[in-house]
C-alpha cells in the first residue's frame, strides 16, 4: 500500500510516463497531492496547495503538471516534480464532477465539468482564464444544460482532443477542440435513460457505467 497521506483518499488519476504508470492522489482536509509508483509504492513527490479537499485531479497527456480542484472551488494547475504552483483561480460555485486537459502542457486547456456547466480553462502567465462552453447553437451541442457527471478524453499529437462527457438524462455529449484551440459541440448520443456516472475508454469504443 502506499502510505504518504495523512488523511483518507478523495481522488486518483494515473498516467504513462516512459513506459511506466505514475498515479496521483489526492486528500481530504488540507489540499495535499501525492504523486506515486503503483508497482513499488515510492514516493515520487508531494505537493501542498491552498486548497481545502482535493476532489478533482488530472494530469496532462506529457505527465509533467497536475490541475487539481478543491472543495473550496479553486482550481491550480501544479508542476509536481519542483513543487510550483504556477496557477490558481476560483472555479464556478457548482460541484465539478471531473476534468480533463490537452496533451501538452505548453499549450495546456482544461476542460471542467460539473453542476449545470462546462468551463474550458487556459493559462495566461500566471493567470487562468476561462470560458463556458456553449451547448446550443451552430458551434454548440444541441442539448439541455443539465448535470454533467463524468468525462473522457481522446487524444492524438496529430489529430488533437476531443471529449466524452457523461450527463443526467443518459446522453454522452461529444466535443472537440477546435483549431484555435477552443471547443465545438461534434454530436450527441442518447446512450441510456438514467444518468451516467462513469465513462471510460477502451481499445473497441466507449463504455459507461448507468446509475441504477
Amino acid at each position: 500500500y502506499f502510505r504518504g497521506h495523512t488523511d483518507d483518499i478523495s481522488c486518483i488519476t494515473s498516467v504513462e510516463k516512459g513506459g511506466r504508470m505514475i498515479v496521483a492522489t489526492g486528500q481530504l482536509g488540507k489540499g495535499v497531492t501525492c504523486v506515486w509508483d503503483p508497482l513499488t509504492m515510492a514516493a515520487l513527490g508531494a505537493v501542498e496547495t491552498k486548497q481545502k479537499t482535493i476532489q478533482q485531479i488530472a494530469f496532462t497527456g506529457d505527465a509533467r503538471l497536475l490541475v487539481t480542484v478543491g472543495s473550496d472551488n479553486g482550481i491550480s494547475v501544479v508542476g509536481w516534480a519542483n513543487k510550483r504552483i504556477l496557477a490558481c483561480a476560483k472555479s464556478d460555485p457548482a460541484v465539478c464532477f471531473g476534468i480533463k486537459t490537452t496533451f501538452n502542457s505548453n499549450d495546456l486547456s482544461i476542460l471542467a465539468v460539473g453542476d449545470k456547466f462546462l468551463r474550458l480553462w487556459s493559462i495566461k502567465g500566471r493567470n487562468m482564464v476561462s470560458n463556458k462552453v456553449v451547448t446550443t447553437g451552430p458551434k454548440g451541442i444541441r442539448g439541455t444544460v443539465q448535470r454533467f457527471l463524468c468525462i473522457e478524453k481522446f487524444e492524438s499529437i496529430s489529430s488533437g482532443a476531443w471529449f466524452a462527457i457523461g450527463c443526467t438524462d443518459g446522453s454522452i455529449y461529444f466535443v472537440k477542440q477546435d483549431v484555435g484551440g477552443g471547443l465545438v459541440g461534434d454530436k450527441e448520443v442518447k446512450a441510456t435513460t438514467r444518468r451516467i456516472q462513469t465513462i471510460a475508454r477502451h481499445a473497441a469504443g466507449t463504455g459507461g457505467r448507468k446509475s441504477d
